[in-house]
């Protein structure tokens, strides 16, 4: 209610009455003015209740032109009483009409600027009447009246132009929304047939030196990517183009996820990634993951690319649940920039060069009713915080792991922050832990926990940036220490490839860093029950899928990627081809691309949903380059599932089939 504009000119409305009550008693008990207290005390009574009456429609009635021409009427001629009050045509109240008509005007347009000019032109008339003005003072009189009409003439010119001005501006915008977004189509066909290419390249025969050219090229192309990618979200946003789902999912995995997925890009250039989710930190909620995956992807990548030493850490963390059934949660991202580095603050982010990032994820943040804020908490560097109230989901069960009681386990990490963060996730899972950062104290620690009769359930040991002696570490802890405990290797998803074969003979476990909650306790607990920590392979049953694509490129890449998942697909390389072969085939899914010739993807699902009789409905999954709201409501619109955009990736196809098929 506070932002509405008429609730604001009813508080400054009942302020200019009271004061107005104010100073004309002051005129009368100074002999300023001849009117009388009692009908002072009428006039203020009545303008009160109308007052009161108006803002109070507010609420049962937050929009409606009829109060607003009622108003503008009761305004004008509550300015007409407060000057025949205090002196007629020469009272100040005069110069309220033109405060009256410009306030209304520029706050509702031409219609209400007019009506302003009309009822001000029959309250001064009334004025000058009754002093009989017009014979007096006919000179005076009419000045004054040329330029309460003057005045709104020049008023509503500058509104036009105003208009204009944003409309030209609107326009422009448009345009440049719509080149950002047709370049981006283009630029995203061949980019992922690039992407596709690289990745069906790893898969096969490679040199040393082939892979590092390889790795060079992947890493690159996925850098063009994420430029392409905030683009079109950056024109997105600026445009209010963008959409939110709100939806139950697991904010746990999909950090889990994330990180991993980053871990990479961080080791690549000598850092850490690590993170600490705290206990109360929710299962299921309300919103949009694949927002909030984006908006994290944003951040994180950019406190990788601006790290310069040590790592980058974030921390998620969780309130009590409020009396509006929302929790609020915070989500930390700390790094330290180069010494040089410029700070940037929240304020400073639209205008600094190099923080498309920031601007996005700020943006996206605001849209999805949360805060963004950079701060500097120490002199290290920046902590980039988001805060949201998230609704939790109390339909679906936590998954939360079981306790581990009664277990004792012995970390050993050189790192300060790393080892925090396995004390503390050892200690949610209510297992007894012992630490340790140097070779010569873990033997130590050992050997003493044997004198006061401790048996170490497992040691859990984590691989360094800077390659350690762990094989060496390990050999002594068999044969110095007499250790026979089950190892669980922390270590990173680089490094799995190249271990000694000799530290693998005595490891039990590997894990990759940064660790989980989830992933300790399912290592833990199959080292606990002598179980084989490696999980086989659960096995796709082959899936007969017809591909709708014209792209000899991109149709091949995807063709390549699910007959390596077990699959057996046709191609079809336009809409009538697609529909023929659905009519044709019994399908298990459909994956169509909606730009094809002839007949185009969406008026192919159109079509078929029309004369469809299977049940349960032939599941369409789209894939496009252009990712806008209007081709995903079209495609949703049509009849499709899903919407899938390019370059698609394995994992994408692997779980659209998980999701739309038994």
């Amino acid at each position: 209610m506070h932002k509405n504009a008429e609730f604001i000119q009813s508080l400054i409305r009942l302020t200019i009455g009271l004061l107005t009550y104010i100073y004309i008693s002051y005129g009368i008990d100074s002999g300023y003015f001849t009117v009388s207290h009692h009908e002072l005390n009428v006039f203020t009574m009545v303008f009160a209740s109308i007052s009161a009456i108006i803002m109070l429609s507010l609420y049962w009635l937050p929009v409606s032109i009829t109060r607003r021409y009622v108003a503008l009427a009761f305004d004008v001629t509550s300015a007409t009483i407060s000057a025949w009050f205090t002196g007629g045509i020469n009272s100040v109240y005069v110069l309220v009409y033109l405060w009256i008509y410009i306030g209304y005007g520029s706050r509702y347009g031409k219609q209400f600027l007019l009506a302003a000019v009309g009822f001000t032109l029959v309250g001064y008339n009334v004025l000058v009447i009754s002093e009989d003005a017009w014979t007096i003072l006919a000179l005076d009189a009419i000045a004054f009246l040329l330029l309460i009409i003057a005045l709104p003439f020049y008023l509503y010119s500058l509104q036009k132009r105003l208009q204009i001005a944003v409309e030209e501006s609107e326009q422009a915008n448009r345009a440049k929304s719509e080149f950002l977004s047709t370049m981006t189509h283009q630029i995203r066909t061949p980019i992922g047939g690039v992407v596709g290419m690289i990745d069906l390249l790893n898969k096969t025969s490679l040199t040393d030196q082939q892979k590092q050219y390889l790795q060079a090229l992947n890493q690159s192309s996925n850098a063009l990517q994420e430029i392409i990618e905030d683009v079109v979200d950056f024109s997105q946003i600026e445009a209010g183009n963008i959409s939110f789902e709100n939806k139950s999912f697991q904010p746990r995995p999909l950090l889990n996820s994330l990180l991993h997925s980053l871990a990479t890009l961080a080791h690549e250039k000598g850092i850490e990634l690590q993170y600490y989710i705290t206990e109360n930190f929710p299962w299921n909620v309300q919103g949009d993951a694949q927002r909030l995956r984006q908006l994290l992807s944003n951040l994180i990548r950019y406190a990788i690319e601006h790290c310069h030493e040590k790592e980058v850490y974030l921390y998620a963390r969780a309130g009590q649940i409020g009396a509006d059934g929302r929790q609020p949660v915070s989500i930390e991202i700390s790094y330290t920039p180069l010494h040089q580095a410029k700070r940037i603050y929240t304020r400073d982010i639209s205008s600094q060069e190099d923080t498309m990032a920031l601007r996005i994820a700020s943006q996206l943040t605001r849209l999805m009713d949360g805060s963004f804020d950079i701060q500097y908490p120490t002199s290290a560097g920046p902590t980039i915080s988001l805060n949201f109230h998230w609704k939790p989901d109390e339909l679906t069960p936590a998954k939360k792991p079981p306790l581990l009681d009664n277990r004792h386990v012995l970390i050993y990490e050189t790192d300060d922050t790393n080892r925090q963060i396995l004390e503390d996730y050892c200690a949610q899972l209510h297992i007894k832990t012992h630490v340790t950062d140097g070779a010569d104290n873990l033997i130590a620690h050992i050997l003493w926990s044997r004198s006061k009769n401790i048996t170490f359930d497992a040691i859990i040991i984590c691989d360094r940036l800077v390659r350690s002696m762990t094989n060496e570490l390990i050999h002594r802890i068999r044969n110095e220490a007499q250790c026979t405990a089950p190892i669980l290797y922390a270590t990173y998803v680089t490094s799995i490839a190249h271990l000694e074969s000799g530290l693998l003979n005595d490891v039990q476990a590997t894990i990759t860093k940064p660790v989980s909650l989830e992933q300790l306790f399912t290592s833990l607990n199959k080292l606990f029950l002598n179980e084989d920590v490696v999980q086989p392979l659960v096995e796709q049953s082959s899936r007969r899928i017809l591909l709708a694509e014209d792209s000899e490129i991109n149709a091949s890449i995807i063709y390549s990627h699910l007959t390596d998942l077990g699959h057996n697909v046709d191609i079809a390389t336009d809409g009538n081809t697609a529909l023929y072969a659905m009519h044709q085939h019994h399908y298990d899914i459909v994956f169509m691309d909606i730009h094809m010739p002839d007949m185009d993807g969406i008026e192919t699902t159109q079509r078929w949903r029309k004369i469809e009789t299977r049940q349960p409905p032939l599941p369409i999954i789209a894939i496009t380059a252009k990712a806008t709201i209007e081709d995903k409501t079209r495609c949703m619109q049509a009849g499709m599932n899903s919407f899938l955009t390019k370059p698609i990736s394995a994992q994408q196809l692997s779980e659209a089939m998980a999701t739309f098929t038994d």
